[in-house]
Formats: structure tokens, C-alpha cells, sequence
């Protein structure tokens, strides 16, 4: 009778004293039932939920309504209508006022499952019913919602408007929400206007979904502008309040979503470079697990080192190394870390990077990776040899580049000249045109010849690959640096310079800088 009548508190009440003055009464499905929907309509949620889970209920297509009820945003659209739909012809048995409010109650969670012909069928229902003023204001919220759905925005504004009058109220706060919402659909009200709108709703109604849809909607503005991190700080706002809620766990995948967007689709490369920066720093920890975490700190990362902040990078890749690494990536991360210290000039944390690396597992091209780094940081420290030897059996072109790079810190020009030599090949057929990377070797081989004093070999490569030379774009270069008269010219640092600057090596660095932002 209370429940029937509209008092669920009351209803609740005597449901409880019955649990403990007639445990059997209190078990039978009918009243487990009655004490969910009191409880839902009570404001108990949890309650409602532990009640209507029970086993006795699974069968029950009315207890499937009130289990659809109380929890709205806890199955997806169509298992919601589904639900919704098996308790109808109950519902509409109900007696007011009961009834009224169970009606506009499934006209909402219609709307919410996107049903909004089920919706209005309801809301025809409670027409025909007395309202109370709240009662009122909600049907007519709903019936504009309706009309927006079928396309008739026009006649649902017109509806809205006159709710948005008075003191706060939850129908005054969806109205203006829905309403601004429609206009920006129709570009009838600029970015910066409905921001200001509905940042102003924010300190009007607080504290329930209403208030969550209003920062998810600020949030989308705000992007739409550009302004990124002011989205980002209101959905974490929304999130630290909202966390628990369902809707609290779609903030979380929304926040998650934006920062892929950004570090990960290219949307923060439109953003200066210090600004997407500290956007990427400030939100850190959405950074995903994975692979797709594991590429947006690598694009971070370059981001970082085109402006020449080195140590920050570091520092990036040290917490991914310490807080985000699994077994398996350690050695991996461990040769980044050192390749970034490198590129800063810290030939020593490059070293120690690798050093406290050393025993993870790592993959054979990871552990060629990490000899390479090794070598070139000993080199920067001067340790030549030790470099040498690291390198020893690896004959790949990436080796030889840094052998080359060593032997010209050491001025080691025969050694210069007998690597160049194992790289060249035999003397090309006449006529033949020779690849440009074959070119820059048999110039710079030349130089190295000439630089080491040895005429003989530079007769013999002026022999061999003279004619393909005169060819090449460096032909001008070749003949004075292999000059026929067999005389070596005088400015030798002079000549050296000229031969760097027209066939410049890409360095060990560039080019595991590039396989660094690639991802390689």
C-alpha cells in the first residue's frame, strides 16, 4: 500500500523490519522485488542492486525492468532496451502515483538507450496523469528531447527556453545543456559563446550526471578549439569526483581517447613543440600500456630533441625504463636511454645506461644495437681501441660507419683508406655509372690516400675509377684530390673539408636518431 501510494521510504522501512520479524516473508521473490524498487526509488542504488541480484529474480521480466532501472548506464543500449521493454506491460498496470513516476523514469532510460518512439509512448502515459510541478517540467524536458531526436530541433527549442526561467533545478540545468548542445549542432552559436554558457551551468548544478555530461560536453568545446589541456583538466576534474560512477569509467576511456589523438593520430603536432610537451608531461599517466604507449613516448621523445631538450628525454625514457618496462623490453630501453645520453654528449650515463641493462634478455638486433652504442660512447671518451674491439665481428655497413667516424677521430688514414677500400667495389665496367653512395666512398678514400701520403694508391683508385668519376657529381672534387699529376695537394685540412662538405657521411647518431623518432 505505501509503495503503491509513492512513500518507498516508507515501503523500505517496513521491508527491513520484515527482514528481521519474518526472514521467510522477506525471501520470497515478490517481496525481494518490492524492496529493489523501493530502494531504487528510495535513492538506495546499492541496495536496489543487492535485492534484485538475487537468483530467485533471474526469470522475472518485471524484476528485469527495475534491474535496467537502477542501473541506466550498466548495459549497453539495446540489452537495455531489451530489459526495459520485457517489464512494459507491468508498468503500465501500475496505479499513481507510482505510476507516473515509474513512467517518466523508463521514458528517461528509452531516451538514454536511444529508443525515443518507446520514450514518447511513456510520455503519453503521464500526460494523461496529474503532475506535480517537477513532474511537469520533466515530461516537457523529455518531450523536446523527443522532437530533437525526430529532427524537429526547431519545436524542441521552443519547448527547452521556457524551462531555463527560475531557480536551479535538475529540468533547468539538462535544459540549458540540451539547448546549446542542439544550437552548436546547427552552428547557431559559436565555440567561445556556448563554452561561456555552459562553464556558467557548472557553479548552477553540481554533484550528478547532469553536471558529469556538462564537463564531457565543455571538454569536446574546448578541444574543438584547440585548447586541449583546459578539456583534459576539466575531465580529470569530473574524474576525481565522478570515479566510482559508470560514467566515471567512460571519463577514463574519453581522457584516453584525447591523448591518443593527440600523441598518437598527430593532432599535437599542430601544437608548438614546448607546448605539446608539457601537455604530454602534465597528463603522463594516460600514456597507454604496450606498443602504443611504447610509440608515443618514442614521438614524445623526438618531439623533445628537436628543441634540444636532451636531458628531458632522458629522463622520459628513464621513468618508462623504471616504472614500464617489461622483462623483456629492459635492453631495448636500456640501448634508447643510452643513445639519447649520447645525443646530448653524456658518452658516460650512455655507458652506465647500458652497464644496468646488461643482464636483461635481449634480441640479437637489440644486442648489435647495443655494441654500436657502446663503441661510439667509448670513442666520445676517447677509449678508441676499446671501441674497435667492441665492434669486432660485426662487419654490417652500420659497424663500418662508425669504424670510418672512429679512424677520422684518430686521424688513422690508412686505416681510413683500407676500410674505404672494402667497401668499394671492383672497377666498374667502362661506361658504367656508378650509385652515388659508391661515389662519396671512392672520393673519400681518395682523400684518405692522399692525406696518408700514399701516391701509389691513389694512382691505382684514379686507374680503376677515374672514368666512372668524371661522371659523377663529384667529378670537379675527385680529379683535384686524385690529381693525374700525382702531386698531393698542399691544404690538406683544406681539401679534407672540401671533400666532407660536397659528400657529407650521415653519422652514426642521425641516422639512429632517425630509427629513434621511426620507432626502428
Amino acid at each position: 500500500l505505501l509503495f503503491a501510494q509513492g512513500f518507498a521510504p516508507e515501503a523500505l522501512a517496513q521491508l527491513r523490519i520484515l527482514e528481521t520479524d519474518g526472514p521467510d516473508l522477506a525471501a520470497l521473490p515478490a517481496q525481494r522485488l518490492l524492496r529493489a524498487a523501493a530502494a531504487l526509488l528510495s535513492g538506495q542504488p546499492e541496495e536496489a542492486e543487492a535485492s534484485i541480484a538475487h537468483p530467485t529474480l533471474a526469470e522475472s521480466d518485471e524484476a528485469a525492468m527495475w534491474r535496467a532501472l537502477s542501473r541506466p548506464d550498466g548495459l549497453d543500449p539495446q540489452a537495455q532496451g531489451a530489459a526495459l521493454r520485457r517489464g512494459a506491460a507491468m508498468a503500465e498496470r501500475y496505479p499513481p502515483p507510482l505510476a507516473t513516476r515509474i513512467w517518466l523514469d523508463l521514458a528517461a532510460a528509452h531516451l538514454a538507450a536511444a529508443q525515443p518512439e518507446d520514450a514518447a509512448r511513456y510520455l503519453d502515459l503521464v500526460t494523461e496523469q496529474v503532475l506535480t510541478e517537477p513532474q511537469r517540467r520533466r515530461l516537457v524536458l523529455m518531450r523536446g528531447d523527443v522532437l530533437a531526436r525526430r529532427g524537429d530541433v526547431d519545436a524542441a527549442l521552443r519547448l527547452w527556453t521556457p524551462l531555463e526561467a527560475g531557480g536551479p533545478s535538475p529540468t533547468r540545468a539538462e535544459a540549458t545543456l540540451a539547448r546549446v548542445l542542439a544550437q552548436r549542432a546547427r552552428d547557431e552559436i559559436s565555440i567561445p559563446d556556448a563554452i561561456e554558457t555552459l562553464d556558467r551551468l557548472r557553479y548552477v548544478w553540481r554533484g550528478d550526471d547532469i553536471e558529469l555530461r556538462n564537463l564531457r560536453a565543455l571538454a569536446r568545446l574546448h578541444g574543438e578549439l584547440g585548447n586541449h589541456r583546459a578539456g583534459l583538466l576539466l575531465l580529470r576534474d569530473a574524474l576525481g569526483r565522478f570515479a566510482e560512477t559508470d560514467g566515471g569509467r567512460e571519463l577514463t576511456r574519453e581522457m584516453d581517447v584525447i591523448f591518443a589523438r593527440l600523441f598518437l593520430e598527430g593532432a599535437a603536432e599542430a601544437l608548438p613543440p614546448i607546448q605539446a610537451i608539457a601537455l604530454f608531461e602534465e597528463f603522463r599517466d594516460r600514456v597507454p600500456s604496450g606498443a602504443r604507449g611504447d610509440l608515443m613516448v618514442r614521438r614524445m621523445v623526438d618531439r623533445m630533441l628537436e628543441v634540444d631538450l636532451v636531458q628531458r628525454a632522458a629522463g622520459l625514457v628513464a621513468h618508462q625504463l623504471q616504472h614500464r618496462a617489461a622483462a623483456g623490453e629492459r635492453a631495448e630501453l636500456g640501448a634508447k636511454l643510452a643513445l639519447v645520453h649520447l645525443i646530448g654528449g653524456q658518452a658516460g650515463p650512455a655507458l652506465t645506461a647500458l652497464a644496468e641493462t646488461e643482464a636483461d634478455p635481449a634480441s640479437a638486433p637489440v644486442r648489435l644495437d647495443r655494441r654500436r652504442i657502446g663503441a661510439r660512447a667509448l670513442a666520445n671518451l676517447g677509449r678508441v681501441p676499446e671501441a674497435l674491439e667492441r665492434l669486432a665481428g660485426d662487419d654490417a655497413p652500420e659497424a663500418d660507419l662508425l669504424r670510418a667516424e672512429f679512424l677520422r677521430q684518430t686521424r688513422d688514414w690508412r686505416g681510413l683508406a683500407a676500410l674505404l677500400g672494402r667497401r668499394i667495389p671492383a672497377a666498374p665496367a667502362p661506361g658504367a655509372h656508378v650509385p652515388p653512395e659508391v661515389a662519396r666512398d671512392v672520393l673519400h678514400r681518395a682523400a684518405a690516400l692522399s692525406l696518408a701520403g700514399d701516391l701509389d694508391g691513389v694512382r691505382a683508385l684514379r686507374q680503376s675509377h677515374g672514368e666512372a668519376m668524371a661522371a659523377s657529381d663529384f667529378a670537379n672534387l675527385f680529379r683535384v684530390v686524385a690529381a693525374e699529376s700525382g702531386s698531393i695537394p698542399l691544404d690538406l685540412a683544406t681539401m679534407l673539408e672540401r671533400v666532407n662538405a660536397a659528400a657529407p657521411y650521415q653519422s652514426f647518431l642521425q641516422t639512429y636518431r632517425a630509427r629513434l623518432a621511426g620507432g626502428g
